[in-house]
């Protein structure tokens, strides 16, 4: 029998979303060995869990509210985008080594570069978290903002 990979949407109060449906899905529909599920965890597991998932059947994690940011310290690296940023959405688990990715930044990016002629001079971003800190460094990098009125939230 072939190894079952695995992938978790890792949250707080996750249960309701559609991310194990619409994955396993297309996992089924491409005959993949692989199974997503849901995970909501207190803050107090999370070092725990982590640590478990270095050793486990885990390939990748989707990570949202609330831990974008407070996972970063149990990671053993950081995609340089990541790092800029100080969020996480997309953990990788490679042989026991977890390194973080920010895809939503990618994904705003690839979604603004479609309209070449927004004039982004001037933007409202409400909220203050990880998917909000991808934004703006998205409008940054596509120079869309001046540095001047660029201000990323730093590691506390």
């Amino acid at each position: 029998m072939n190894k079952r990979f695995l992938f978790v949407l890792l949250g707080k109060n996750v249960n309701h979303s559609f991310s194990p449906l619409m994955f396993n899905f297309y996992f089924r529909k491409l005959n993949l060995n692989f199974h997503y599920f849901s995970l909501s965890i207190s803050k107090n597991s999370l070092p725990k869990f982590l640590k478990q998932v270095r050793n486990s059947s885990i390939l990748g994690l989707n990570v949202t509210i609330p831990y974008k940011e407070i996972i970063i310290p149990y990671l053993d690296e950081l995609d340089p985008v990541a790092e800029k940023i100080h969020a996480v959405n997309v953990i990788h688990n490679r042989g026991g080594k977890l390194k973080g990715y920010n895809t939503d930044y990618i994904g705003f990016n690839k979604a603004l570069k479609k309209y070449k002629s927004l004039d982004l001079k001037f933007a409202v971003i409400l909220g203050a978290g990880g998917a909000a800190r991808s934004v703006i460094y998205s409008l940054y990098t596509l120079n869309s903002v001046s540095y001047t009125h660029l201000t990323l939230p730093t590691k506390a």
